[in-house]
Parts: structure tokens; C-alpha cells; sequence
């Protein structure tokens, strides 16, 4: 049996990418606000806000860390494919410390809120025309 690691978060992006680069690879992190309702036991209701830490690691030119350096500011609409992983590491004081992230597989940032993202309408086919058959490879 196959179990899978794959998650979809949909949310807004609680600051500004933050952005590491080494000599042979880059990282960008940043934090996705996500909320969800219920009625408490008077009927009212709630809303509750969860922080989910988000990562990449690429190579030092890559595509989706300089995308998400140059879209992902505090605010934008963002949906995350990932995956969940535990970072641990030592404190300071010598304790052992993890928490959960989501690593970074694919990402769909939010067109209404960052104009000068490429649209489909940029990405679209020339028409061909019907009546010239000549240029068809076939």
C-alpha cells in the first residue's frame, strides 16, 4: 500500500517572502495565514486563525524561488501544493526542538491580487487560419 505526503493549503501570506542564498542554492520561506469557522456553545460564531510555515529549496537560479521572492508579499492570496515535513534541531540551551513545515511543491498565487503576473490570456495560441494549409506540418 501507497501512502501519500501531499497537501493543498489555500490562504494569505502573513509578510514578505524571505529569501536565503548560498553559494550553490537559494531557499525561500514564508508564513500562510489559514482560517476556518465554527458555533461555539452560545451559538456564536468563531473564527480561528492557523500559521502554516511554508519552504523551498532550489538551485541558486531557481525559477520558483525568484517567483516567489518577487509575488509573495504580506497579504497575497496564495494556494500551496506541498508536502509536510519535521525540522528538528538543538536550542541553544541543548533541547531538542522540531515543528512542522510545508515544503514547497507547487504554488498558484492569487491573479486579482498582483496585476503584473502573467495572465492565460499571455500563454495563448495564434489562431491559425483555416484557409492557409500550407504552414500546417501535416
Amino acid at each position: 500500500m501507497i501512502y501519500q505526503n501531499k497537501v493543498f493549503i489555500q490562504g494569505r501570506s502573513g509578510k514578505d517572502a524571505e529569501i536565503l542564498r548560498k553559494e550553490s542554492f537559494s531557499v525561500a520561506s514564508f508564513s500562510l495565514a489559514t482560517e476556518r469557522s465554527y458555533k461555539d456553545k452560545d451559538g456564536e460564531f468563531q473564527k480561528v486563525t492557523e500559521w502554516h510555515d511554508i519552504k523551498t529549496v532550489g538551485k541558486i537560479d531557481s525559477k520558483l524561488v525568484n517567483l516567489i521572492e518577487k509575488h509573495v508579499k504580506k497579504g497575497t492570496e496564495i494556494l500551496v501544493e506541498g508536502r509536510i515535513e519535521t525540522e528538528r534541531w538543538e536550542s541553544k540551551e541543548g533541547e531538542n526542538r522540531s515543528k512542522k513545515v510545508i515544503i514547497l511543491i507547487g504554488i498558484d498565487i492569487d491573479y486579482l491580487s498582483n496585476k503584473d503576473l502573467p495572465t492565460p490570456e499571455d500563454y495563448k495560441q495564434p489562431e491559425l487560419d483555416s484557409n492557409n494549409t500550407d504552414s500546417l506540418p501535416f
